[in-house]
């Protein structure tokens, strides 16, 4: 039987630490995603470039950019498989904007009924929808940029990365498909309801 944690040891805890002692009890969150792995901008455009890169079966292209990162992205990928799938159906958030933002350009030609792929990389999704609302509106369309607000439906059985510790967030796999159930515009957002297609 695992003893009482009183709070003075607790207090000595860091968070992350927590972090990794849930982890280890309920592996619901890649080890990738806990540490952070893809969360710069940086690498997320480079993994973007390198996914489609790599659906051209341009690999000689990827080496030139980065192998490491590659072998990064596919050790997450493989991490992905051995989640354990959602035992019920979610609903989570997303918010993105920006005129040159790929996803954004994409779902601003969505029709209902489309099957979309809004982003080639490792997209963040969040339970909270006030945090997706502040990230689509981080930009006002009088400045030129193009606001979208998702709300994406994780089906039961899905595997995605769960981190309630941070945020509420959660990770999608690479190159994640969704039905486009509804699309609206809303209060000066393009509003836009998604199912997650997973993997086979």
């Amino acid at each position: 039987m695992i003893g009482k944690i009183t709070s003075d040891v607790a207090s000595k805890i860091k968070n992350t630490d927590w972090q990794k002692i849930r982890h280890s009890l309920n592996p619901i969150a890649t080890n990738s995603h806990l540490e952070g792995a893809f969360s710069s901008t940086g690498d997320s455009l480079l993994i973007r470039k390198i996914s489609k890169l790599e659906q051209e079966g341009n690999f000689d292209k990827i080496k030139s950019i980065s192998s490491k990162l590659y072998e990064r992205m596919l050790k997450m990928d493989e991490e992905f498989k051995k989640l354990p799938p959602v035992l019920f159906a979610r609903k989570y958030y997303r918010g993105i904007m920006g005129e040159n933002n790929e996803g954004v350009q994409i779902l601003q030609k969505a029709n209902t009924g489309d099957i979309v792929t809004p982003d080639s990389g490792y997209a963040f999704i969040t339970k909270s929808k006030d945090v997706a609302d502040s990230y689509a509106r981080y930009l006002d369309n009088s400045a030129g940029g193009e606001n979208v607000f998702m709300e994406i439906k994780i089906p039961r059985g899905a595997k995605i990365s769960r981190n309630p510790f941070h945020l509420r967030e959660a990770v999608m796999p690479r190159n994640a498909k969704f039905e486009v159930l509804d699309k609206q515009e809303q209060e000066g957002l393009t509003k836009v309801i998604l199912k997650y297609i997973p993997s086979k």
